[in-house]
């Protein structure tokens, strides 16, 4: 999932990006997201563990507090 994170953000940050379009970066990015398991993870996650969350539900907070959580274990 980290690898997916870092992927994605240097492939935002790349001079060379300037070229293409914004679809194609769009597809590009796409494509790396489903090659990897991270995304699924995290939404398994997200559905499995937290639950479906109404705003203001106790649910909505312990995924607000999970998604920060992993976001700043990923370095962002």
């Amino acid at each position: 999932m980290r690898r997916f994170v870092y992927v994605a953000m240097v492939a935002l940050a790349l001079p060379s990006l300037a070229a293409e379009s914004d679809a194609e970066v769009a597809a590009r990015l796409l494509d790396a997201a489903l090659a990897s398991e991270g995304a699924w993870i995290v939404a398994a996650h997200l559905t499995d563990r937290i639950g479906p969350r109404l705003s203001g539900s106790p649910q909505a907070e312990r995924a607000v507090a999970w998604t920060a959580e992993t976001m700043r274990s990923w370095g962002l």
